[in-house]
């Protein structure tokens, strides 16, 4: 089953947004935000599995790596809403 979503996040005092497509534990995210474009260098980031983003090049950057940890915290609110078991857990 897929899923696509948006997903909404703050950084530096600011909601930013996202869409996410989940679909046989792929994760596909689209960041709209020029700000957040420029931290990751690209607008697309894509993984496999719960914890395919730790693998992302843009995971080795403090910068990058704390932006997407909040990216990815709002996604697991999305895929996994009443459980504390998700993808950070």
């Amino acid at each position: 089953m897929s899923k696509i979503f948006c997903v909404e996040f703050k950084y530096i005092n600011k909601m930013h947004k996202a869409i996410v497509s989940v679909a046989n534990e792929t994760y596909h995210i689209q960041v709209l935000d020029r700000l957040i474009k420029t931290v990751f260098g690209d607008e697309y980031l894509k993984f496999q599995g719960d914890n395919g983003y730790q693998t992302l090049n843009q995971y080795k950057d403090p910068l990058a790596k704390n932006v997407l940890d909040r990216i990815i915290t709002a996604v697991e609110k999305e895929v996994y809403p009443s459980s504390n078991c998700g993808i950070l857990a």
